[in-house]
Parts: C-alpha cells; structure tokens; sequence
C-alpha cells in the first residue's frame, strides 16, 4: 500500500522504467528472430511479477486521493480505513505526527502495520487528529439487530451501512465537512451524501 506522494510518484517512475525495459526487450526479441508465442512466455514473468504490482499499488492510492475506499470498518480492518483517510484528506504522515505530538517515524510504523495491536485509545487519538468519528453496534452473530438499515450513499457510491438513523445522520453531516474542505481539490466526487431506509425481512 502506496502512504504518499513521495511513494506514489517512485512507484509511478518505476512503473514507467518497467514498461520501458519489457519494450525494449520485446524488441530485443523481436530482431533476433524469436516468434511470439515464444516472445510472450519470455516476457510473462516480468509482466506478472513488477508491471502488475505496481499498477494495482498506483490504482488503489489514485482510488484514495479520489474518496474511493470503503468508509465502515470492523476492528480487523480499521488500520486501513485510517491510513486510506489520511491520505484522502492531504494529511502527510508528518502533519499526523504534530497533531499527535509524536515523532513522524512512529507515525510510518503505525502505518506499516496498519496499526495492528494498537490500543483503543491510540486509535481515538488517532481519529480525533483526522477529524474523524464512529460508531459501534455490538449484537448477537447470526442475529439482525433490527428491521431496517441506513444506507449513506451520493447517489454513485455507497459509503456505508448503518443500523440507526441518527449514526447516518451525523455521517451525512461528517462527509458534508469533508467534502468542504475538498471543495478544490480535483477529481473528488463532490456529490452531497444523503440516506436511504433500507427494510429488511426476518
């Protein structure tokens, strides 16, 4: 997973130099008289093991920048959604560390583990220095808590699920601060988010 600008650009120049060498190598081939049955088994494994890494890690950091990434988490994989908001917020990994008064390498470890093994009050701190908030619903597994769910979407993206209309509310009111500060950045989705009642069946 791509942390940053700095990242996001190596990875990009690497993926450049990549493309360059297959293309030259291809041609390489080409002039000594190689079919391309046998051209393409030589260049499979340089495909399948850079080309494809990279462009996925380019793909899914432009999918960040861009709101792209799912808002509702669990505890397994709240790390991610973390590291995904400060990213989609502008907020270098440095900047994250002043907020929190720590040093920026303790900030890059965290990251790095996806904040694996952290607290739940290191993780508030967290959110609260991302301006962030949640809500949890704790219930029986096999069991639906209630008869109708809150849909927070705009309409293209849904952002996430919510078992009580007021949690969906204050997301509706978070992500319309959000968008806010976003307000100039380009290729954001700038769509206002807005909920839907979603009834189930027992």
């Amino acid at each position: 997973m791509l942390k940053g600008e700095r990242e996001y650009k190596r990875a990009k120049e690497e993926l450049k130099k990549q493309q360059e060498f297959i293309a030259n190598e291809k041609e390489r081939l080409q002039q000594s008289g190689a079919d391309e049955e046998s051209i393409e088994i030589a260049l499979q494994a340089l495909l399948s093991f850079s080309d494809k890494n990279f462009k996925e890690s380019i793909e899914e950091y432009e999918n960040i920048k861009n709101g792209n990434f799912p808002r509702q988490f669990d505890f397994t994989s709240i790390g991610y959604t973390l590291v995904c908001y400060r990213i989609f917020l502008d907020i270098s990994q440095t900047e994250l560390a002043n907020r929190l008064g720590i040093s920026p390498s303790q900030v890059s470890r965290d990251e790095t583990n996806l904040y694996y093994g952290s607290s739940v009050e290191k993780i508030g701190k967290v959110m609260e220095a991302l301006g962030l908030r949640s809500s949890l619903q704790v219930y029986e597994e096999g069991k639906n808590p209630t008869h109708e769910f809150y849909l927070v979407t705009n309409d293209n993206y849904e952002l996430a699920y919510y078992a009580h209309r007021e949690n969906a509310d204050k997301e509706v009111e978070n992500q319309a601060n959000l968008l806010e500060q976003m307000k100039d950045k380009p290729n954001v989705d700038k769509r206002p988010y807005r909920v839907i009642t979603i009834k189930t069946e027992d």
